[in-house]
């Protein structure tokens, strides 16, 4: 499908506390050093898996989390461990 800029934005941005009010997005080490949290805006997504990898870049264990999408922003998230506060990720979705 056809996806317009200003629709996503009208539908996404307009209220308080939506996706234009969020500033931590990407990956981040919590400041308790005790993992990681991942957060992505793709509101036209199906589903959003974070696949893990160790520093050789072979999978790590779990090779996958899953993401949970906040209808409301548009956003999606998840969290790993403090294992994986040095690990390579990529972002794989489905539209």
């Amino acid at each position: 499908f056809v996806q317009t800029g200003n629709v996503l934005d009208a539908l996404y941005t307009q209220g308080e506390h939506d996706a234009n009010e969020t500033n931590d997005l990407g990956a981040k080490i919590l400041s308790t050093g005790t993992g990681v949290s991942f957060k992505l805006w793709a509101p036209t997504a199906q589903s959003i898996k974070v696949l893990l990898f160790k520093n050789d870049k072979t999978p790590a264990n779990p090779a996958f989390i899953n993401m949970v999408e906040d209808t409301n922003t548009g956003i999606w998230q998840a969290s790993a461990g403090q294992k994986f506060n040095a690990a390579f990720y990529q972002y794989q979705l489905t539209l």
